[in-house]
């Protein structure tokens, strides 16, 4: 290995390649629209993908699953998805005017087949 400086990030161009191809899913921001949990997880994965995981929760507003290692309650046929969003905005450089976040913690149970 050398002490020479890196010139360029590959994580950054893997980034930029990914912004750079269609979304078509949940919206990559806070939202509270309908959503099944797949579309949800995707958007989060998406973002990831687009900006990396460091501060993705704050910075992104997303639902993100709270599951944390386990999966969905499931029974008698219904599925139980917790989800969790960051609503406070402390992000100098977000539009604060457009419209506005609740503010707080936001959680939501999501069971795909009760919609």
């Amino acid at each position: 290995m050398t002490d020479e400086p890196t010139l360029f990030d590959l994580a950054e161009f893997e980034r930029e390649a990914v912004a750079a191809t269609p979304w078509d899913g949940a919206p990559l921001n806070y939202t509270a629209d309908y959503y099944e949990p797949a579309a949800l997880v995707a958007a989060f994965e998406r973002y990831c993908a687009e900006h990396g995981h460091f501060g993705c929760i704050p910075r992104s507003h997303m639902w993100h699953s709270a599951h944390y290692g386990g999966g969905p309650t499931v029974t008698e046929g219904h599925e139980l998805h917790m989800f969790t969003a960051d609503a406070w905005c402390r992000e100098a450089d977000h539009d604060h005017t457009a419209a506005p976040l609740p503010g707080g913690g936001r959680y939501q149970a999501n069971c795909p087949r009760c919609a």
